[in-house]
């Protein structure tokens, strides 16, 4: 954890009702084995005993603001500027670039690639590539990150060699 990064500050999910107040956060944060949080980030503790949770190994640089009850998994890099709404779901190897905003319940699949600047509206199926405000998926991707192609239904890496399947129009790997 690197200097001036808040753990566990109070999140900002605001009521109107009898005055306009913020809503106190009574929820925890549980960041995982060898998870890095770099310098100036936020990680906003839970709603209601609930957690935000940072998977083991994952990657938070400098400026990240990640908002309460949000779920990281494990070895994801979310680059500077970068924004994780409340209750947003980044699930295993996932990278987010420079400056992009996840918006809240938004939910991302494993080894998805968000491009720089993005705005994510929508939940992005596992194995993309997305970019634009809004993102939009614009091609599929290996866990490696190299751009794969289907052809009848199937798919092979051809830096790692890793194969995949489309299966429901999702992909799936064999």
């Amino acid at each position: 954890i690197k200097p001036n990064a808040v753990i566990g500050g109070e999140g900002f999910e605001v009521i109107t009702g009898n005055g306009r107040r913020l809503v106190p956060h009574a929820g925890g944060v549980w960041l995982a084995a060898a998870a890095s949080v770099g310098s100036s980030t936020c990680i906003d503790r839970g709603l209601f005993g609930d957690f935000t949770e940072i998977g083991s190994h994952s990657f938070l640089d400098n400026l990240v603001h990640v908002g309460h009850c949000a779920r990281v998994g494990s070895c994801c890099s979310i680059v500077a500027l970068s924004v994780i709404a409340g209750s947003a779901i980044l699930e295993d190897g996932v990278w987010v670039g420079p400056h992009v905003s996840v918006l809240q319940n938004i939910h991302v699949g494993k080894h998805c690639y968000i491009g720089a600047g993005s705005m994510v509206n929508r939940d992005i199926d596992a194995n993309t590539l997305a970019y634009g405000s809004p993102a939009k998926p614009h091609s599929r991707v290996c866990e490696c990150r190299a751009k794969i192609s289907f052809e009848d239904g199937r798919a092979a890496c051809g830096d790692c060699g890793k194969k995949y399947a489309l299966a429901g129009g999702r992909v799936q790997r064999q």
